[in-house]
């Protein structure tokens, strides 16, 4: 394996080798950095890229001393943006405002709309019946 100023070097020179050398000796690193962060192969895999894809855009300007920390620095960062975007709100949102907002968009939506509403208040007058049964008289 290279060391990592030979690896910066190659950065430099634009070497497409730099890349296969830091996937080759930083690979598990940033994957496991990301992984913990993210938790899925697919999303791993596509920081992963990215992280690579950012040390080759960044490096004409930078020429980090210590490459293992920049490198996990850039991988962090794009898992966390990662994690952002998956659990963003509509990303993540229940499944009743999903059904909510699709109700809009099927035809006689609102009729299935008061159907549910009739089934709930039936459900609670029953229940208010019964509470009501079985209560003590005064």
């Amino acid at each position: 394996m290279l060391e990592d100023c030979a690896i910066v070097e190659l950065y430099w020179q634009r070497s497409e080798e730099a890349i296969r050398e830091t996937a080759r000796k930083y690979g598990a690193y940033c994957r496991t950095i990301i992984r913990n962060i993210l938790g899925s192969s697919e999303d791993t895999e596509e920081c992963e890229n990215d992280t690579w894809l950012s040390a080759w855009n960044a490096m004409p300007t930078k020429r980090p001393d210590r490459l293992a920390p920049f490198l996990g620095r850039i991988a962090r960062n794009h898992a966390l943006d990662r994690y952002d975007y998956n659990t963003a709100k509509k990303r993540a949102a229940p499944a009743a405002l999903l059904i909510d907002e699709l109700a809009d968009c099927l035809p006689g939506g609102q009729e299935v709309e008061e159907a549910l509403d009739e089934r709930e208040l039936a459900a609670l007058v029953t229940a208010y019946l019964c509470d009501c049964a079985l209560a003590p008289l005064h």
